[in-house]
């Protein structure tokens, strides 16, 4: 899901949402968030009731979780912090350390 407005509308039909790109990309450079993509607006989104668990992609490691938190977002799912770092594994326990430090 690429566009906030057309996530909006879905909030409500499907049970789970991926929403991408929330930061620049780390695997994809230059694919960075619709300028529609607004934090503000993505986060007043996200307070609503709603029916879907709304997972953010797109940009996100470790130093990061804390903002989808904040966001409102229900999970984070990721690709280049992983893939692409020196040390994958490393990537990775630092991605559960932050996930855990910012649990609901």
């Amino acid at each position: 899901m690429h566009d906030l407005d057309v996530m909006q509308t879905l909030l409500d039909h499907y049970d789970r949402l991926l929403v991408s790109p929330v930061f620049p990309s780390i695997s994809k450079p230059g694919h960075a968030p619709d300028a529609r993509m607004n934090h503000d607006r993505l986060k007043a989104a996200l307070v609503l009731p709603r029916r879907a668990e709304v997972i953010a992609l797109g940009g996100i490691d470790a130093s990061r979780i804390a903002a989808c938190r904040e966001l409102g977002f229900d999970g984070v799912a990721v690709l280049g912090a992983i893939w692409q770092a020196a040390d994958p594994l490393n990537a990775l326990n630092e991605l559960q350390s932050a996930l855990h430090a910012h649990a609901a």
